[in-house]
């Protein structure tokens, strides 16, 4: 019953629609970084969707309450927090590409596409700018965005991994136990120790914030840049003068 209910989240997307496929393709009036760096946008936007459902399927298997040290809870939480890591990656990618795109950003074409976005849309979009280019900005997901920037990414770190399970299993008290899952193949094993090692040196970036206070940030920085990216997206596309046909 609890797979029809994820399944089902399929059927909430909007009607199918196509368009002329030269809308990515540059012309006298837009360059091909321009059209690249949108059509990169989108592969961002729609990554960050896949997060989100995938959360949403992860939290319709959650094991039985209460919580207990398990297995079952084990892979459950392992299989949360790295779809929360991939979000935040996400977000690290999309500053950086931003950083990285400074022509297309600032090329004539893509402000006028901009300038046909609403204000919410314009101010998201403004802090994204300025915080990929380490500028102040006073927007209320500035401060999580600069976080992310200057301190998180999906690397594999050695030395910081090492750190997190130090302190971990050997500084916190009471202690914690190192918990293995062993098997004959990839479906029955896990290695919950190497997670806890990672998701507290996760953790212990923002501190100054609180576990829960940064996860609820993570949810508002998407509430406002998705709209941002969903307009730009779109506008130029209707803007390169290509509309939606229905797909029947």
């Amino acid at each position: 019953m609890q797979m029809n209910k994820g399944i089902s989240k399929f059927s909430d997307i909007s009607t199918l629609e196509t368009f002329d496929e030269s809308a990515f393709l540059s012309n006298e009036y837009v360059s091909q970084d321009v059209c690249n760096f949108i059509l990169t946008l989108s592969c961002i936007y729609n990554d960050y969707k896949d997060t989100l459902l995938a959360l949403n399927y992860i939290e319709k298997a959650q094991p039985s309450l209460p919580y207990e040290e398990t297995a079952e809870w084990g892979e459950f939480n392992g299989l949360k927090f790295h779809v929360i890591r991939l979000q935040v990656a996400l977000i690290h990618e999309l500053l950086t590409l931003i950083k990285e795109n400074k022509k297309a950003i600032e090329d004539p074409y893509f402000d006028l596409v901009v300038g046909q976005i609403d204000k919410l849309g314009k101010e998201s979009w403004r802090t994204l700018v300025n915080i990929s280019q380490g500028k102040e900005d006073s927007h209320l997901i500035a401060k999580t965005l600069l976080m992310i920037r200057n301190k998180i990414s999906f690397h594999y770190d050695p030395k910081e991994i090492s750190k997190g399970y130090k302190k971990y299993f050997l500084d916190l008290v009471p202690k914690r136990k190192a918990y293995i899952s062993r098997g004959d193949n990839l479906k029955k094993e896990r290695y919950y120790f190497a997670e806890a090692a990672s998701q507290y040196y996760f953790y212990s970036l923002y501190d100054d914030i609180g576990h829960d206070n940064f996860l609820n940030n993570i949810v508002a920085v998407m509430e406002c840049i998705a709209p941002a990216l969903s307009q730009i997206i779109t506008r130029f596309i209707q803007k390169r003068g290509y509309g939606w046909k229905r797909v029947d």
